[in-house]
């Protein structure tokens, strides 16, 4: 089995409603986060913030202290992993690159995650959710 590794970022922002998330609707039709592929010798890290910042225009203040996995097959014969970290945005100002990105939204986290697509993204949400509450 073939092995990929994408890196993303779960963006947030301090609503004066409360914590909103950013979530997009992939080219391919589903509602989920920035991620892409590691390109050379890009750290983890480096990767997600240049896929949120290539899909959204957003720049975000990362959190280290924060790192998930999740693992799919995107297409028989590959098994992917994504590792996702969450990063708190000043600004809601979103610039979507359109050849990959059809729409994005700053959702409360009830409304996230009734849009995300898959389960797993939820349990993602779920739980970037919970750490940004409890810092």
């Amino acid at each position: 089995m073939r092995k990929e590794l994408s890196c993303g970022i779960i963006a947030y922002h301090k609503h004066a409603d409360g914590l909103k998330f950013l979530v997009l609707k992939h080219g391919e039709g589903h509602w989920a986060f920035a991620k892409g592929h590691v390109e050379g010798q890009e750290s983890e890290m480096e990767t997600a913030m240049r896929e949120l910042r290539e899909e959204t225009g957003l720049i975000v203040k990362p959190d280290p202290n924060l790192r998930l996995v999740t693992n799919y097959e995107p297409k028989p014969g590959i098994s992917k992993d994504v590792v996702y970290f969450c990063g708190e945005a000043k600004s809601m100002d979103i610039k979507l690159q359109a050849e990959e990105i059809q729409e994005g939204q700053w959702l409360l986290f009830d409304e996230a995650h009734s849009l995300i697509t898959y389960p797993s993204d939820k349990e993602l949400l779920e739980e970037v959710y919970a750490y940004v509450l409890s810092l």
